[in-house]
């Protein structure tokens, strides 16, 4: 088993959730203040995270709708699915597009399925067999590991597909749904969690289980890996750091609410945004940097863009419309903030110089620095 891991790098592309396979959320530099450069509106709802690749915007819709975007914010192609699109956030690899969908809209169960990036073209889907009446609703999001694409389902189950046809490569039971949880790439190994509070370490050629570790309650989250480390957070209120190699823990940090959005890591910290209204700031060793009151929810992602952290909240309560910050990665301070249109439940996406952030009223943002990239 190999475990041999990058540095915390910025990514250059943005193709996945929190920018990639690792789930780092660590971008190229982005300077506040930030201008809007185009604003598009699907008229459909959206929950999941847009993603940048190949100089192209990807985005989904809860009507079944995928979209590209060019970085002008100009339409490229739009595709309706059978079903509706919620967590899953689009994952692109080599010319394809994979996304996962729940039952409605036409379509009586949930499906995985991959696109053309370049026109939309549907190439394949796969539905999971139903098992005793249960859901097989996918809000996972997608990910590609080598020639198989790897995806949660609310049956309970872990699926990998062959990336060229959709055939089932193999599959791996869990306790629970298996529901907005995206799996990880760590080496030869895939990390996801499950509502069953494990968070499972499966080798990647054949789905065999190589660790777990428990947590108290649902893990609802992606990890971020680095230098052999594993950083998530679970609805118990703990962000976890655990060992690639044998799933020990190494340290954890309490916060006062359930963590529902994946951290971001960089070569030096771990940045984490909680229920309880907070954005905390850690050294890679669990010592505390600063503490940030957003004042309401964070539920989705913090992004690091050089020395800038960009994060939204929202009051889940009243449903407001809410305010997209940027704060100092050293000191935690306000640097920047603007109001949105509704409420958010997407994570941001980055690259090409170019900040994409989309809400629950069909609102897609692209922003650009007024400074220019640094």
């Amino acid at each position: 088993m190999s475990l041999a891991l990058s540095a915390v790098s910025p990514a250059a592309d943005w193709p996945a959730f929190q920018g990639g396979p690792a789930h780092l959320g660590v971008a190229p530099s982005l300077a506040p203040p930030l201008n809007v450069a185009w604003q598009a509106e699907t008229k459909t709802a959206i929950y999941s995270s847009p993603v940048i690749s190949g100089g192209m915007v990807y985005t989904a819709g809860e009507n079944g709708e995928v979209s590209a975007f060019k970085l002008n914010g100009e339409p490229a192609w739009k595709t309706r699915i059978k079903g509706k699109i919620y967590a899953s956030t689009p994952c692109v690899a080599e010319g394809m597009v994979y996304i996962g969908s729940v039952a409605g809209n036409g379509s009586k169960t949930g499906n995985l399925w991959a696109l053309s990036s370049s026109n939309g073209s549907v190439a394949w889907s796969f539905s999971p067999e139903r098992v005793g009446g249960r859901s097989t609703d996918i809000f996972s999001s997608p990910l590609v590991a080598g020639s198989l694409v790897i995806f949660g389902c609310d049956d309970r189950f872990v699926y990998a597909l062959d990336r060229a046809t959709g055939q089932l490569a193999w599959k791996f039971q869990t306790e629970d749904m298996v529901h907005d949880n995206a799996g990880t790439l760590a080496g030869d190994l895939v990390l996801i969690g499950s509502f069953d509070g494990w968070m499972y370490a499966l080798n990647v050629r054949d789905g065999l289980l190589a660790w777990k570790f428990k947590t108290r309650k649902k893990l609802n989250t992606a990890p971020a890996v680095a230098d052999g480390r594993a950083y998530f957070g679970a609805e118990d209120g703990n962000l976890y750091v655990v060992s690639l190699s044998d799933g020990k823990q190494i340290w954890s940090w309490k916060t006062r609410a359930a963590i529902v959005a994946s951290p971001a890591v960089t070569a030096d910290s771990v940045y984490l945004a909680s229920t309880d209204g907070t954005v905390t700031a850690l050294s890679r060793d669990g010592e505390k940097k600063w503490v940030f009151n957003v004042g309401s929810h964070v539920v989705a992602a913090p992004l690091v863009a050089g020395s800038h952290l960009y994060t939204a909240a929202i009051d889940t309560l009243a449903m407001l419309d809410q305010s997209l910050f940027s704060l100092d990665v050293m000191t935690g301070k306000v640097e920047w903030k603007y109001q949105l249109k509704g409420p958010l439940f997407a994570s941001p996406a980055c690259a090409d110089g170019l900040l994409v952030i989309a809400g629950k009223k069909g609102f897609l943002y692209g922003f650009k620095s007024a400074a220019g990239p640094g």
